[in-house]
């Protein structure tokens, strides 16, 4: 039913439809990898974003802490006594601050 000439036009067609499909399947992936690449990055920045909230966090807590168990009406706090009290709570949360500071600083955190 169908000639030597026709058949040669149908295989044709048919290998460019081929060529065609695998021209989009290849664009495709590639187009994936781009996005997968895209949410790889973008995660990454969030990850460091999260970890410098997460050092704030981490020395602001015990210092608020702090604060606010000193700063509530007890009469009975050892510190509240002594000469230098107010001076010795500034120093140990001095150094607990730069303690974490410099913690993080060792583990590459900052």
């Amino acid at each position: 039913m169908i000639n030597q000439a026709e058949l040669h036009t149908v295989i044709d067609v048919h290998e460019r439809i081929e060529r065609l499909l695998s021209l989009s399947q290849m664009h495709y992936d590639i187009c994936s990898d781009l996005v997968n690449g895209y949410l790889s990055v973008t995660s990454h920045q969030l990850n460091a974003t999260m970890r410098v909230l997460t050092v704030i966090t981490a020395i602001f807590i015990p210092l608020g802490f702090l604060a606010g168990l000193y700063g509530m009406n007890f009469e009975y706090i050892p510190e509240l006594k002594l000469t230098h009290g107010y001076f010795y709570l500034l120093g140990f949360m001095s150094i607990l601050a730069l303690g974490l500071i410099g913690l993080f600083k060792k583990i590459r955190w900052l």
